[in-house]
């Protein structure tokens, strides 16, 4: 599991929690998988990201694809880094 910082609605800063699978030809999925099993609104007061399902139920469908854009973003830039620091 994963967790990637990100904003939605006009600059509303989340967190979520995400993971992702390699994509599988063989039956027809192209492109990878993202299973984001959790978003987070930011607590001013606590100074903390807090679960938000009240969030999660509101998210329309094209909301949903930039969260999951977002990680797949955030997960090759940091496998990217990683085979840098390996080579």
């Amino acid at each position: 599991m994963s967790i990637c910082e990100t904003t939605i609605r006009r600059g509303l800063p989340v967190a979520i929690a995400y993971a992702i699978f390699p994509p599988e030809p063989d039956v027809g999925i192209f492109t990878p998988i993202v299973e984001i099993s959790e978003v987070r609104v930011w607590d001013k007061r606590k100074n903390t990201f807090r679960r938000a399902a009240w969030l999660e139920k509101a998210l329309t469908q094209e909301e949903w694809r930039e969260l999951e854009a977002a990680a797949i973003e955030f997960d090759a830039e940091d496998n990217r880094e990683w085979e840098r620091e390996y080579d």
